[in-house]
């Protein structure tokens, strides 16, 4: 109910902002925007499109347009795509920026606007539907915030809706290019242009661990009911660190658990780097252990060997992808409730709690006798 209250109150200011933002069409205008709102994992999906940027036309600019927050993720890139940021909270709640960031959008004479947020919002829609782009497209329908008939509303503003068929957001961004006439060469894996200079790694410049002989561990997340568990992750970590050095990777917040976790192990490291160093700590390492996370998909993009501990919230949305990748390793406790969305029915996620440590470490080692 409250979620549906903020969207009417939404829909009004995109109404009053459409008065003045209004949609025309400019013949001249050829340059195109790619823009996604979420969060670090949603963006390494959508980095696809700056791995493939050297099959966009010579004379159109390219922008990829984020959240200011979260540029570091991307600062080492080199390609020819724009990096483009805006400030959320600014444009959330002071409206001469969010005039100022719409005039300046309309300015960059886009013909083609594509929105590859996969869980659609009023504001990003506004801000799609607002840019003086020639054609706006989505590529999701999902109205996870957009309750109510805001949704039904804003769709309508769209030139098209794409792939509503496709579940997967790595295959969506696949059928994007392809849809662009980019075919013949994806790039979705390697350390290629996204991270090719990620080589910053504080643990490994004060030599505290080695590259390609440490275990990095994404034990959090945000929601730590979508995490496996303090204790299993407690127990995984000191087991893999009688052999190998453990480097337990989180935000500066989390260290308090993350210390929890390590239990005064000495040879199991914490790090609680910037977004910019990320890449680099992944891209040293032997073998990565996460969840269904955003620096799950880093380790995914970099190739590296993975182990991804699965909950059923978002099954198939992004997790598990190319499973025949030697590499790419899941574990998940399948149930006839999975893609809920975590709209959760128990009282605990037995998607996760149901996941045994003993079928975590075999498998782990399984993937490290491999490597050997």
């Amino acid at each position: 109910m409250i979620l549906c209250v903020k969207n009417i109150v939404s829909l009004l200011n995109f109404f009053f902002l459409k008065f003045f933002f209004w949609k025309k069409s400019n013949p001249g205008n050829k340059n195109i925007i790619f823009y996604n709102s979420e969060k670090i994992g949603d963006l390494i999906v959508s980095s696809l499109i700056l791995e493939n940027d050297d099959f966009f036309p010579g004379d159109v600019d390219i922008y990829f347009l984020i959240k200011e927050n979260f540029y570091p993720l991307f600062k080492n890139y080199s390609g020819k795509i724009k990096i483009m940021t805006y400030n959320y909270k600014k444009y959330k709640w002071f409206l001469p920026y969010r005039f100022a960031f719409l005039k300046h959008l309309r300015n960059l004479n886009i013909d083609k606007f594509y929105n590859l947020t996969p869980a659609r919002g009023m504001l990003n829609d506004e801000i799609s539907l607002l840019s003086g782009s020639n054609m706006i497209y989505a590529i999701n329908n999902d109205k996870k915030y957009l309750k109510g008939f805001a949704g039904k509303i804003t769709d309508k503003y769209y030139d098209k809706i794409l792939f509503q068929d496709i579940k997967n957001e790595y295959e969506k961004h696949i059928k994007l290019l392809d849809m662009l006439g980019i075919n013949e060469k994806i790039y979705i894996f390697g350390n290629k242009k996204t991270f090719e200079n990620s080589e910053s790694n504080y643990l490994i410049e004060k030599i505290f661990v080695k590259s390609d002989e440490y275990i990095a561990i994404s034990p959090l997340s945000t929601d730590l009911e979508r995490t496996w568990g303090i204790e299993n992750y407690s127990k995984l970590s000191k087991e893999l660190a009688g052999t190998y050095r453990v480097v337990l990777i989180g935000s500066p917040k989390e260290k308090l658990l993350l210390e929890k976790i390590r239990q005064d192990n000495e040879n199991i490291l914490i790090d609680t780097s910037s977004l910019k160093d990320l890449p680099g700590i992944i891209k040293h390492c032997l073998m990565f252990i996460g969840g269904d996370s955003g620096l799950t998909h880093i380790a995914l993009k970099l190739g590296k060997p993975l182990l991804a501990i699965l909950d059923g919230g978002y099954f198939n949305t992004y997790f598990p992808y190319r499973v025949e990748d030697k590499n790419n390793n899941y574990i998940y406790n399948m149930m006839d409730c999975f893609e809920c969305g975590f709209d959760c029915i128990f009282d605990k996620k037995y998607c996760l709690v149901n996941i045994s440590y003993e079928e975590v470490i075999n498998k782990t080692n399984k993937i490290l006798k491999n490597l050997n």
